[in-house]
């Protein structure tokens, strides 16, 4: 994420919806999936996998909204 974000600061010629689509596309399916094997493994396999998926599907949701204010809301402040 720092790397995303440090690179959408440099990359300002490219237009900010655009620029979202990419960084949701290399960085939500990514973190859902970590996550959801991250807290899989950290519970010892006690949590189900389709709570870990709901953790993960929420992590992810927070990482579109950050997403959405470093691509797009900064371009319009």
């Amino acid at each position: 994420m720092i790397l995303l974000s440090t690179a959408g600061e440099n990359a300002v010629h490219i237009n900010p919806i655009f620029r979202f689509f990419l960084y949701f596309i290399m960085c939500v399916p990514m973190t859902v999936a970590l996550c959801t094997i991250f807290l899989k493994f950290i519970s010892i396999f006690i949590l189900p996998w389709k709570v870990c998926l709901y953790i993960g599907i929420a992590l992810g949701i927070v990482v579109t909204i950050f997403l959405l204010v470093l691509t797009i809301g900064i371009e319009m402040t």
